[in-house]
């Protein structure tokens, strides 16, 4: 035990004893400007009417596609999902509980070319709903 408490006192105090030798050297010359964007982030906003819900179980569950030919991999792109309840209305980021109603649920489910939203309540939405979908494809 003595010999590793002996080696730790002398690695630290070999680390200890280093300094820095010679004058800092002059700054580097300004790189060149890069491409201005927007890292290729696409958003857009789909309004959903009532009539727009299929029924995938009566009483329970209801579903939307939304097409959006920017998720061109839904393996590599990154997908977010909200949805505004009017037009005044934040976003809420979904997947989500207790929007319309206490107990309803929204999830997503992300596809090429399309989210498809699912709704979990006794009945489908009864007003328009606002949906924002945001891709981010991966860097190139």
């Amino acid at each position: 035990m003595k010999i590793i408490n002996l080696s730790i006192l002398l690695i630290a105090i070999s680390f200890a004893s280093c300094t820095k030798e010679g004058a800092t050297g002059p700054a580097g010359a300004t790189g060149a400007t890069g491409a201005t964007g927007n890292a290729n982030v696409e958003s857009g906003t789909i309004s959903v009417t009532p009539g727009s819900w299929t029924t995938v179980t009566a009483g329970s569950l209801y579903s939307c596609a939304i097409t959006d030919n920017n998720i061109t991999n839904v393996n590599a792109d990154a997908i977010s999902v909200s949805v505004a309840t009017g037009s005044n209305s934040n976003f809420i980021q979904l997947p989500g509980n207790n929007i319309l109603s206490g107990g309803d649920s929204f999830d997503v489910i992300d596809q090429n070319g399309e989210v498809i939203i699912y709704y979990f309540n006794t009945s489908a939405p009864t007003q328009s709903l606002n949906f924002k979908v945001t891709v981010i494809p991966p860097a190139q």
